[in-house]
C-alpha cells in the first residue's frame, strides 16, 4: 500500500514509492536519481530531511526501529524529472494527470 505524504503542504513521494508504482526493482529510482543528480535542484525537485522529528512526523521508520538519519523526498517536479527516462505506461499516465 502506498500512503500519501505531504511536506510543507505539497504532495511528495519517496524512491521506494516510485519503484513500487512503476513496478521496478527496489533501488531503481534512487539509482536513477543518483545517476542524474546534477539535473535535480534541491528545494525545487527534492528535499533532504535530516531532522528526526520531521522524519518521524511523516511516518518514516527503519525496519530495525528508530528513524532513518536522512530521507530524500521528491516533489511533483522532481518526480516528473525522475520518471522521464522510464517511458513506461504508468509514467506517461501520471505525467498526463499532472499536466492537467
Amino acid at each position: 500500500m502506498i500512503f500519501r505524504i505531504e511536506y510543507r503542504g505539497e504532495p511528495v513521494v519517496t524512491f521506494a514509492q516510485v519503484d513500487k508504482v512503476h513496478e521496478r526493482p527496489d533501488g531503481t529510482a534512487r539509482r536513477t536519481f543518483n545517476d542524474n543528480r546534477s539535473r535535480f535542484v534541491e528545494g525545487e525537485d527534492f528535499a533532504t530531511l535530516d531532522q528526526p522529528n520531521v522524519i518521524r512526523s511523516l511516518g518514516f521508520t527503519r525496519p530495525q526501529g528508530g528513524v532513518p538519519a536522512a530521507v530524500i523526498i521528491l516533489t511533483k517536479r522532481g518526480y516528473l524529472k525522475l520518471v522521464k527516462p522510464m517511458q513506461d505506461d504508468r509514467a506517461w499516465a501520471v505525467q498526463g494527470e499532472m499536466i492537467d
